[in-house]
């Protein structure tokens, strides 16, 4: 059964989809009734979230890092308490096969747009912010089985509207009006990351006859819910004209080149050379078809920790050892924290970030290296840079499961070469 994150929205009036949508609402009013005065309202909001909550179990998710203590306190015990879901991407990925990651299943009728994407994007780890005057603009669309990023261009396409930039390394993009008049770049979607040309350039051996050779500058872009850790060149497997006629690699192109990349980074640029094949080849690209074999980390998992509560603090194999003002260092702190983990590829992926009381997340950067001892526990201290936020209220760790080497296709097309 191909499927990984699936996305259901469905708002017909009659439908099943409707109660559903009626506990949600149900759910946000009584965790906000958790903060009431009132003990009676309190303890009712209380019993409601044990008995239904879990339908809606992301906004408790959402929630456990609420910046109330009441409702924190309620949250986590009910989560703590409920059968941990089977994550899509360790009990339905084959080895290898990273093109159902991500994909997205989605039926929205009238849903205004900022409701949309803040679900699209929920279950990739992904945060989109549009523009205020279009949070409130409808959407009708109903995809199955999509790519992530696909499915996100096919919603954003009603009010013209994209994503041009990568996600930043808090998982967040911004969702921009399209400049009117301009073609898009082209791009293409397989699994969970999209592939799109940002430059051409053209150059000839002067004194020659020899051909033009083209030089296509590409970005690749990934969902935040997963890490690339390396990535080999790309491999041209078709180039043609729009009348078929082939396009072949240059010379460059057969190198096999290995990148690291950083656990931090949610996109990669790299380069592709052609030049035509045979006589008459017209000076666009009517399909290009490239294959990118890398180690991908994915299933994801994380733990929160209240940091205004004494320390050290253990989840798991997760410990939060020590939160320390950086002296003069104007709201700069060090986090100490450490986990045992069961192999060196997933302890690589451990990032740490501040829960700030908005939901926003600030960045550690790993201050003073890592240890590891010989049973296997990492230990990190972390610094974060937050301005006048003042002292942190939770801290959330963050790691991949799984990390396995695989190659996703991807298909180009009209791709102007002049």
């Amino acid at each position: 059964m191909r499927l990984a994150l699936a996305l259901i929205l469905t708002v017909l009036l009659g439908s099943p989809a409707l109660a559903e949508d009626t506990v949600r609402e149900k759910v946000v009013a009584w965790i906000e009734e958790l903060r009431s005065d009132d003990f009676q309202t309190r303890e009712a909001a209380r019993e409601q979230l044990k008995r239904e909550g879990l339908k809606a179990r992301d906004l408790l998710e959402a929630a456990r890092d609420h910046e109330d203590p009441e409702v924190r306190r309620t949250i986590r015990a009910i989560l703590s308490r409920a059968p941990k879901p089977v994550t899509p991407a360790a009990a339905q990925v084959a080895p290898g096969d990273f093109r159902s990651l991500g994909t997205i299943t989605l039926s929205a009728t009238t849903q205004p747009l900022g409701e949309v994407l803040t679900k699209l994007g929920a279950p990739v780890w992904a945060r989109l912010v549009p523009p205020e005057a279009f949070k409130l603009r409808p959407v009708d669309l109903k995809v199955t089985d999509m790519p992530f990023y696909a499915a996100l261009d096919t919603v954003l396409a009603q009010h013209k509207l994209v994503v041009t930039d990568p996600f930043n390394n808090l998982g967040v993009a911004a969702v921009k009006l399209r400049e009117p008049e301009v073609v898009p770049a082209p791009s293409a979607a397989a699994g969970p990351m999209r592939v799109r040309v940002t430059e051409v350039s053209a150059s000839r051996a002067l004194g020659t006859k020899s051909p033009n050779k083209y030089a296509l500058s590409l970005e690749l872009a990934w969902a935040p819910f997963v890490q690339v850790a390396q990535m080999e060149a790309p491999r041209i497997e078709v180039v043609r004209d729009p009348d078929g006629k082939a396009f072949q690699p240059t010379a460059a192109m057969n190198r096999r080149v290995t990148y690291g990349v950083s656990t931090s980074r949610k996109h990669h640029k790299f380069t592709v050379s052609v030049m035509p094949g045979e006589d008459g080849c017209k000076p666009t690209i009517g399909v290009l078809e490239l294959s990118l074999t890398m180690n991908l980390r994915y299933d994801p998992a994380r733990v929160s920790f209240d940091a205004t509560k004494p320390l050290p603090q253990t989840q798991g194999e997760v410990t939060l050892h020590g939160i320390e003002a950086v002296e003069g260092g104007r709201g700069q702190y060090v986090v100490d924290f450490s986990a045992k983990l069961p192999d060196e590829a997933v302890a690589r992926s451990l990032q740490a970030f501040v829960v700030e009381a908005d939901g926003a997340l600030s960045t550690l950067g790993v201050y003073g290296g890592r240890s590891k001892s010989g049973d296997g526990t990492v230990r990190i201290r972390a610094r974060a840079y937050r301005g006048s936020r003042g002292a942190p209220g939770a801290i959330r760790v963050v790691w991949h499961r799984r990390e396995e080497r695989g190659t996703l296709r991807f298909r180009l097309t009209d791709i102007p070469l002049r």
